[in-house]
């Protein structure tokens, strides 16, 4: 486990929130806001004053929270483009956000095209070929599989979208669009929790792959008023870019490595679209070892939650930072954390 303070935090560099993304989706068939869980047993085992999960293992069907950001992306695209005929939809995935497209392309009787690194297990491909895509296995990292799918939909030309929740320029729209989309889970988190605490969260953990869910925690918390908790970053020891981000000051491509449970978070390079959001609104980076995923996804089963290891990935933080005698400290704060997939099974 490694820990970095962020020295770059300046909360007014923070894009600003916007809701519009959240009020759409409220809208959508099928939209139901997910639940908010009090965990008071592990809280006294951990320490805490308080520990709440939010269980992002249902939206719109699917078990984790990517389509959300995917369905605003896709949404405003056609609305903003209203000349331009797209036939294909296109993006990389190691799983959960491949599924979310390959969904709305069913949906919308568009053809999807999903590139996964060859690592991917057998039953996501199957789970993704269900909704009708074409998977295409690309040989190395997550971050190989982004390349090429960039190089494919270049040589589809108008026909394609790439709808990609990363984005090597920090003025992408569909990685905004995708962004504004995951700031839905932190309006409901607000709602929910000032009807069950008077104080909020002190500290919330947020898994980072690409970093669009913690841009999106950055954008609610550092700019939406009232609550101002403490925002810590977990990755993986197998592919700490955020961490080699901050702490060079600028976006570091870092060279993931090939196998770690946390396959959601194994990402070697940062979306340019939400570096900002993190350089400025965190206060805090850790990495973690697998081994403290899977005593997160015990103590998550202990309390009848199932997720998948991605989604264990800020409960993992918790328990790390329990044991840790210095700064940040958590003993008697109340901490929230987004449990973002369910089982993948």
């Amino acid at each position: 486990m490694e820990i970095l303070q962020n020295s770059h935090k300046d909360v007014g560099l923070v894009k600003p929130l916007s809701l519009i993304a959240a009020q759409f989706l409220a809208e959508c068939v099928g939209y139901c806001p997910t639940e908010i869980r009090a965990l008071p047993g592990l809280a006294a085992e951990l320490g805490l004053g308080s520990l709440w999960a939010k269980l992002e293992v249902d939206r719109f069907g699917l078990n984790s929270f990517k389509i959300l950001g995917a369905k605003w992306a896709l949404h405003q695209y056609l609305a903003t483009q209203p000349d331009r005929r797209i036939r294909r939809l296109i993006t990389a995935t190691d799983g959960n956000h491949g599924r979310a497209v390959a969904q709305l392309g069913r949906q919308e009787r568009l053809s999807t095209t999903i590139y996964v690194p060859e690592h991917t297990s057998t039953s996501i491909i199957r789970q993704i070929g269900s909704e009708g895509a074409d998977v295409i296995i690309v040989p190395g990292t997550y971050d190989d599989a982004v390349d090429a799918a960039y190089e494919g939909t270049a040589s589809l030309g108008e026909d394609a979208l790439l709808l990609s929740d990363t984005s090597p320029s920090g003025s992408d729209s569909v990685a905004e669009w995708i962004i504004q989309g995951y700031e839905t889970i932190f309006a409901e988190a607000g709602m929910q929790l000032s009807t069950i605490s008077n104080t909020g969260p002190d500290i919330v953990l947020l898994q980072i792959g690409v970093g669009g869910l913690a841009a999106a925690a950055s954008r609610y918390f550092r700019r939406h008023g009232g609550l101002s908790p403490a925002l810590i970053g977990v990755e993986s020891v197998a592919a700490a870019a955020a961490m080699r981000s901050v702490e060079s000051g600028s976006l570091v491509r870092v060279e993931a490595l090939p196998r770690t449970v946390m396959s959601g978070i194994n990402a070697g390079l940062l979306s340019a679209t939400a570096w900002p959001d993190l350089k400025y609104g965190f206060d805090w980076f850790m990495t973690i070892e697998d081994s403290w995923c899977h005593k997160a996804l015990d103590a998550l089963s202990q309390e009848g939650i199932f997720a998948g290891p991605t989604g264990a990935a800020g409960m993992a933080g918790i328990l790390a930072l329990a044991q840790w005698r210095q700064n940040p400290t958590v003993k008697n704060k109340n901490v929230l954390v987004i449990v973002t997939e369910g089982n993948r099974i």
